[in-house]
């Protein structure tokens, strides 16, 4: 896997094809090789430091530009040399991959300045002399991918022989190579083309107007402005790659990577405090509005979204700040044509000057890091946290700005809303995003600028109260004279916030709203992409196909597994002795479903008689049947005086609770799949056995008239609207003893045997049948950019919101500065389910059984095609088209129940106020259960279980 080449003094990862740096050997295996134990990686890293290797960047030892490429090393073709030759007549030589980079290198070493003007008509950039002292073409390696040890070095091209058979073969394959390699670089750097003629239709870009506003630039050079800048720390998602160009540090991204990270910090602390707690559902509520004058707002401000799409809001708004730090100061003619207002100018210059003194201060502070002492670091943390809440409020104030900004003619003349239409490039295809896919972004424009305009009512309120004490009064008066969040909020929505409507004046929030609800508008009425066809029985999706009698035979072999493991594994009843198990009727028992106390299910309705106890059956085995007993117990219970001398079987003990992981993973595939419309994995996780704590939340298994039906409360969308939707899932008889069973004799006894065996308490067991698995939440920050120390200094006045000396960043406790991630441990002994573990259960399953991979996003387009091709009812047919569109068939609801109308109420009012029956939960219909139960039932039949 490592070769030693002795000669240049390095060691190089075969499988890695790069140099690995001597101190970063451990953190290269561990990371990149998690195959290797940690017994081998310690021999390995001991085994290199007895090795004759550089140690630093200058021992390295570099080929010649005439030997041969190396042998495990990439080559690549794409070189920049520069031939510049000193009076001692030595050449430079030093090598690069960029255009950029070997400019900035000439321009920094030599003195080179650029005669080829910047900007305009590509055409004309041809005709312009150029003076350029590099050499193009130059095949090169390198050794380390470490960017502090990275130099390229020049090898021979190497010359393959051509045979007389193949040569012609050869040549004309590498003219169409070249030719189709020439064309794609055309094709990258052609230009942007105005409006299509009407031929060409697309509403979606005749309404937003981007191709008019980049008609004549290039997409590559577009494109390049939002991308990274090298010393970027970025986020789990993924923004693009870090150029050639961006890692030479051009000139112009000085202080970018400080800024980038600044926002980072910004919009994570402008989220977190938007909670009624902090700054009052009043203002949570104002700034939510779309129009001024409009009736009050009903719902809040919702600022709970997950980790990873606060991430992709980030994302967003870096790519904004990025394209107008690097075009801003361009000429006219080679950017885009927005213009800056005079106050939006003054803050970037503020902000570009932080941080670009900050970036200097920081390279200081790290160079002399290690040799001040513990004091010392203490105070230049400090500043560093201070320097931080400086660039932030820059930063804060800008941002206001560019939205604070009422324009008289196109909406183009705005930064953000140029921004947008570079963000409308698809990276992936060059091409223009379609409406369905830049809705998001749009979205995230929307949420942070809100939670930002709350941020600056609460930090402003905070400075003011501040202020007010400075001044001798005490705290309590300094709350009552200071402004409150509401006030700023109320001030900063009315002015930009909001639509158009009700007297307001065209502004940046209003073209993205407008933008946002066409987008969403087409996105709603555009068909999905089409990913299914059939071949008689066998449907086909993607790469993958099977047939319907592949389906069958995983959950018909999947529930004999299962039904195996439980008698087995679970109640230890082995060969003959099935009559022991204990009995029960499917179709005679009884559930509450208005029941809310908590801890209820309906194991424990009186009506329902057990032959056995559940909840003793299987720990009275423990004392009456001996090989239970054997299994559990070690040693002779018959010497044991006191409860405490038990010997537990520790490792039968995690056996067993194995054992119980590997039913109910093969129960949940069961579930799933027989389930009828299958549900997402974030909902179905959320199903609990027993209603939750304090009746909080109510269980999501229930019996009905004979069948066991699962009930998903919690949906994608539940968040944002703080409505639940209620689905039924039935499932066949065969399946349903084995929850029932497991409910009723397993899940007692394996409480019991994690309080005895591990100390466990009753605390600590979850009422959720597959315990979902915590939410991300934001780490410590350990990788902050730090400000200048100029002007830290705060004026004591307090001034109107979005003026220089208004945001005072108060984020400074623990409260906001640091979200630390929770380290909980699951209180289900099969773990925390996700997304990842359903989708790794089942492709597992079906792997092994029939030999193709079917995840839980295929199943969930692969299930409706099935059941629309196979089911002979119109009213299930009806009923998937209400499950899969999120609404209610209007053909079907439009007309009441005659019986209601005549009391003088809807069907629905009636189902939900009278005549309600104890089988019936409070939140949902007799009809709407039967609706389901129904598409289930179908179901059931098409997967030929012999109880349908």
């Amino acid at each position: 896997m490592f070769s030693h080449l002795v000669e240049y003094k390095v060691v190089v990862c075969i499988q890695c094809e790069c140099a690995i740096v001597p101190k970063q050997f451990n953190t290269h295996i561990r990371v990149q090789h998690p195959a290797i134990s940690s017994q081998q990686r310690k021999q390995i890293v001991e085994y290199v430091k007895d090795l004759p290797v550089a140690i630093s960047k200058q021992e390295v030892s570099y080929p010649n530009s005439y030997d041969n490429p190396i042998i495990g090393l990439p080559v690549f073709h794409n070189g920049l040399k520069c031939i510049w030759q000193e009076r001692s007549g030595e050449r430079c030589g030093y090598i690069c991959q960029t255009r950029q980079g070997i400019q900035k290198h000439c321009k920094d070493s030599h003195g080179w300045r650029n005669c080829q003007k910047r900007g305009g008509n590509v055409r004309r950039k041809h005709q312009h002399s150029d003076n350029r002292m590099w050499k193009e073409g130059i095949s090169h390696q390198r050794f380390f991918e470490y960017i502090p040890w990275k130099v390229y070095f020049e090898v021979r091209k190497q010359v393959e022989e051509e045979d007389q058979d193949g040569g012609k073969e050869e040549l004309f394959n590498r003219v169409l190579e070249e030719r189709i390699r020439r064309s794609d670089e055309v094709r990258k750097k052609r230009e942007i083309e105005g409006n299509s003629s009407r031929y060409q239709p697309n509403a979606w870009l005749d309404f937003t107007g981007w191709e008019d506003h980049l008609k004549g630039f290039e997409k590559e050079s577009i494109l390049s402005t939002i991308r990274p800048a090298s010393d970027e720390v970025r986020e789990k998602v993924d923004d693009g790659p870090l150029l050639e160009s961006d890692e030479e540090d051009a000139e112009q991204d000085r202080g970018l990577a400080v800024a980038c990270q600044a926002t980072r910090r910004l919009i994570r602390k402008a989220i977190y405090i938007c909670q009624p707690g902090i700054v009052g559902r009043s203002a949570l509520m104002y700034v939510n509005r779309r129009e001024t004058g409009e009736a009050d707002n009903e719902r809040p401000f919702y600022a709970k979204q997950k980790v990873n799409t606060i991430r992709k809001y980030i994302d967003v708004w870096l790519k904004i700040l990025r394209y107008i730090w690097r075009t801003s100061d361009l000429e006219k003619e080679s950017r885009p044509g927005y213009e800056l207002t005079s106050k939006q100018e003054r803050y970037l210059r503020m902000v570009k000057k932080t941080a670009e003194i900050t970036e200097s201060k920081e390279k200081g502070d790290s160079r002399g890091r290690e040799e001040v002492g513990s004091q010392r670091r203490e105070l230049e943390e400090e500043e560093k946290k201070k320097r931080q809440e400086y660039i932030e409020r820059r930063l804060l104030q800008f941002y206001i700005a560019m939205f604070d900004h009422h324009y008289k003619d196109t909406e183009y003349i705005n930064g953000v809303i140029s921004a947008l239409a570079v963000l409308g490039l698809d990276t992936d295809n060059k091409g223009w995003a379609p409406a369905e896919n830049f809705t998001p972004k749009l979205s995230a424009i929307v949420t942070v600028m809100r939670s930002m305009v709350l941020y600056a009512g609460h930090t402003h309120r905070v400075h003011a109260i501040e202020s007010h004490i400075s001044e001798g009064f005490d705290r309590r008066e300094a709350e009552k004279r200071a402004p409150s969040v509401f006030d700023t909020v109320q001030n900063l929505v009315n002015r930009f916030m909001t639509l158009t409507s009700f007297s307001g004046k065209p502004s940046p929030m209003d073209t993205v709203l407008h933008m946002r609800t066409y987008g969403m508008k087409i996105r709603y009425t555009t068909k999905g992409e089409a990913r299914i066809s059939w071949q008689g029985e066998r449907i086909c999706i993607d790469k993958i196909s099977f047939t319907i009698g592949d389906i069958r035979a995983v959950v018909h072999g999947l529930h004999e597994t299962a039904k195996d493991t439980l008698v087995k594994d679970l109640l230890l009843i082995e060969g003959d002795r099935e009559a022991e198990i204990p009995k029960f009727d499917l179709h005679r028992l009884f559930d509450n479903a208005a029941e809310m106390g908590e801890g209820w299910n309906f194991i424990q309705d009186p009506r329902n008689m057990w032959s056995v106890n559940g909840e003793r059956w299987m720990w009275d085995r423990l004392s009456r049947d001996t090989s239970v007993e054997r299994k559990f117990v070690i040693g002779d219970l018959r010497n044991v005086r006191h409860r405490d001398g038990i010997v537990w079987n520790e490792k039968s003990v995690e056996d067993y609770f194995r054992a119980v992981k590997r039913f109910k993973e093969e129960l949940f595939i069961l579930v799933h799949l027989t389930g009828g419309a299958p549900a997402r994995g974030t909902e179905i996780v959320s199903i609990q056995h027993e209603n939750g704590n304090d009746s909080r939340t109510q269980r999501g298994i229930f019996i009905d008239k004979g069948m066991v039906q699962f009930v998903t409360s919690y949906h994608k969308g539940y968040s944002t609207s703080q409505k639940v939707k209620i689905i039924h899932r039935f499932i066949p008889k065969e399946v349903g003893e084995l929850v029932v069973r497991y409910l009723w004799l397993v899940e007692p006894f394996t409480r019991q045997l994690r309080i005895v065996a591990r100390g466990e308490s009753i605390s600590d067991c979850s009422p959720f049948m597959w315990q979902p698995a915590p939410e991300e939440e934001w780490e410590e920050e350990e990788d902050g950019v730090e400000e200048e120390e100029e002007d830290t200094s705060v004026n004591p006045e307090v001034e109107e919101p979005g003026g220089e000396g208004e945001i005072r960043n108060n984020v400074q406790n623990s409260q906001f500065s640091g979200i630390t991630i929770s380290k909980k441990s699951p209180t289900n002994i099969d773990g925390f389910w996700d997304t990842d573990r359903v989708r790794r259960v089942i492709t597992k399953q079906t792997q092994s059984r029939i030999g193709v991979k079917i995840t839980t996003a295929i199943w969930r387009q692969v299930y409706p095609a099935i059941q629309r091709e196979f089911t002979k009812d119109k009213e299930v047919v009806q009923k998937l088209e209400e499950i899969y569109n999120s609404g209610r068939n209007p053909a079907q609801h439009q007309d009441d129940d005659f019986q209601a109308r005549q009391s003088g109420h809807g069907k629905r009012m009636e189902e939900m106020m009278y005549g309600s029956l104890l089988s019936e939960s409070p939140f949902y219909t007799t009809s709407e259960k039967d609706g389901f139960r129904k598409v289930s039932s179908d179901w059931h039949r098409f997967l030929q279980f012999e109880s349908a």
